[in-house]
């Protein structure tokens, strides 16, 4: 019985720390978890390859587009996302529209507690 009852609370604590964690290396997060670009339902070339950590992409396309899909998402969902300064959900596929022959796309990132923010930047080339 007493196994029993220690087992119980080993769960129990194990459960409580995750639910009752506050996650306030969570809530300071402001880095993207993936950036998606899709173009004629093909993604497109990012130089250098994703990584939250770097803030600057070359992105080519085969043709350059008169619009692509983006879709962002942030490591902590509560973030907020501006794309171009306007306000995205994390997750959202949005379409953006382009103006050759240079074109930029301006990702901020804002922790939820609104204490940390990072701007990621794309720039569009046509890769021909």
């Amino acid at each position: 019985m007493k196994w029993n009852s220690l087992c119980l609370v080993i769960i129990f604590m194990s459960m409580s720390c995750s639910v009752f964690d506050t996650g306030d290396s969570l809530e300071e997060n402001a880095d993207l978890n993936s950036i998606i670009v899709m173009f004629n339902e093909e993604g497109a070339n990012f130089s250098p390859p994703f990584s939250p950590e770097v803030m600057e992409y070359l992105v080519s396309f085969d043709a350059y587009p008169r619009s692509f899909y983006l879709t962002v998402t942030a490591e902590n969902g509560a973030a907020t996302i501006q794309v171009n300064v306007e306000p995205v959900e994390s997750g959202e596929e949005i379409q953006v529209h382009t103006s050759p022959p240079n074109f930029v796309v301006n990702i901020v990132v804002t922790s939820e507690n609104g204490e940390n923010s990072k701007t990621y930047v794309l720039s569009i080339v046509d890769n021909a």
